[in-house]
């Protein structure tokens, strides 16, 4: 079902998509099909505030060196699912 707010993202959407080779256009559908199969929902904030404060400032620039630290790094020319791509 489509939100009609969204008609025109999607309209965005579908010209942008329009101007891709159809092998893009099959990674663009495979990578929204990924997408739609996440939960819908997430965790509302009156949910989450009673976690707040629990970490000192120091435990917290801990937690964030640590994910800058480890998280891998995206290149975009490398190959994704055997499709160079040299340029966004």
């Amino acid at each position: 079902m489509i939100n009609m707010d969204a008609a025109p993202l999607t309209d965005e959407i579908l010209r942008e998509l329009a101007r891709l080779s159809p092998e893009m256009q099959r990674l663009v559908l495979d990578f929204a099909r990924r997408l739609a199969s996440f939960p819908q929902e997430g965790v509302s904030g009156n949910d989450l505030i009673r976690f707040a404060g629990i970490l000192s400032p120091d435990e917290a620039g801990e937690i964030e060196r640590a994910i800058e630290e480890g998280c891998e790094q995206v290149d975009p020319s490398e190959s994704i699912e055997g499709l160079k791509l040299e340029k966004w």
